[in-house]
């Protein structure tokens, strides 16, 4: 991976991982609109600076409410859960270059 893209990615994933640890409360309503906000404030952010312009990261977690759970996921992390003794993948890989995702 080149040092550019590895730079963008880290920019990005603290910009979204800040964003989302200063609201953390709300019902699943607010968190998708929080994470629609942070989305198009981290692509605004990122065009006026030509150095970190383009980046992105990828986001998985699990919102927890009463008795059923949601995971939100974009991008080729995975989430994964263990039930009955085995593990099963809960998350379907998303990219936009699926060049990213090949040997």
């Amino acid at each position: 991976m080149s040092q550019g893209r590895m730079k963008k990615g880290e920019f990005a994933a603290q910009f979204v991982l800040d964003a989302i640890k200063d609201n953390l409360c709300g019902d699943l309503e607010e968190l998708t609109k929080r994470l629609r906000l942070i989305n198009a404030d981290l692509i605004e952010t990122t065009k006026k600076e030509a150095s970190i312009e383009g980046s992105a990261t990828t986001l998985t977690g699990l919102y927890i409410d009463s008795n059923t759970f949601y995971v939100f996921h974009s991008g080729d992390s995975e989430l994964w859960y263990l039930r009955n003794n085995m593990f099963s993948k809960a998350t379907t890989d998303q990219t936009a270059d699926e060049s990213v995702n090949s040997p």
